[in-house]
């Protein structure tokens, strides 16, 4: 789905971002096999008992539907008004602008939200059952979102947040183009090691790991935002697609 979004989202044709909101909602018909949209995965349709994160950006925005409203706002033109905090206005941001917004909001929003509420949600039940297999499907759910299957099957490409995180490792000089990122590499440990801790029951460290992997895919999070940001400030850009891009990553932070 997050493939299809791009490539109509680039675009910056209204009748294209009407199309990838379809791919979001689940309008055209298609959940990837899932059962899922990618609008399911947004907060509002999210058990926040057991996250702390999402609690703490449900009471931030003053709605538990937060990202939703946002992606609704960036794709109509609007604005959140109705936000207790970090309120955004889209109706000055071209179309190429509000496109970008959706785009990269679905992945800094929606997807990094519901990851990081399933991993705290993971080490907040676990109790102690072996092979627990709630747990077991919750976190490699995380996993799966996360990586995606373009990356999983081919050890490159791909369109979700691990995508991400190489990108910009590689815009930051981290790394060179199409290598893991590092912080790729301590984030999948982290899952790997999670995975096992899972199938003997092993709770003691879990929370800890949870923080741990929250903290480390903030980095791509924050390296988007600098980057986008950087680059409208030195070059006084006017560029819609960079301010929509840099509004979604500052909205995920």
């Amino acid at each position: 789905d997050m493939r299809e979004i791009e490539s109509l989202a680039v675009t910056g044709n209204k009748q294209d971002l009407l199309t990838a909101w379809d791919v979001y909602s689940g309008a055209d018909g298609d959940s990837g096999g899932s059962g899922l949209t990618l609008q399911d995965l947004t907060a509002v349709s999210f058990d926040f008992d057991g996250s702390e994160t999402l609690k703490l950006y449900k009471d931030f925005y003053g709605t538990a539907e937060y990202s939703d409203k946002w992606l609704r706002a960036a794709l109509n033109g609007e604005s959140t008004e109705s936000f207790s905090n970090g309120k955004a206005d889209f109706t000055k941001l071209d179309l190429k602008g509000r496109s970008a917004a959706v785009q990269h909001g679905i992945r800094a929003m929606a997807i990094w939200g519901h990851i990081v509420g399933l991993v705290e949600k993971t080490a907040e039940r676990c109790d102690g059952t072996r092979g627990n297999s709630v747990e077991q499907k919750m976190w490699d759910r995380a996993v799966a979102l996360y990586v995606g299957s373009t990356a999983r099957e081919s050890g490159a490409g791909g369109h979700l947040l691990y995508t991400l995180a190489n990108e910009e490792c590689y815009h930051f000089g981290r790394c060179k183009k199409g290598e893991e990122a590092p912080v790729n590499k301590y984030i999948m440990d982290k899952f790997a090691k999670v995975k096992l801790y899972l199938d003997i029951g092993g709770c003691s460290n879990l929370k800890n790991d949870a923080r741990d992997i929250k903290s480390l895919m903030t980095v791509p999070l924050i390296q988007a935002a600098s980057r986008a940001m950087y680059t409208i400030d030195k070059e006084d850009s006017t560029d819609g697609a960079l301010q929509g891009e840099a509004a979604a990553y500052a909205a995920a932070l």
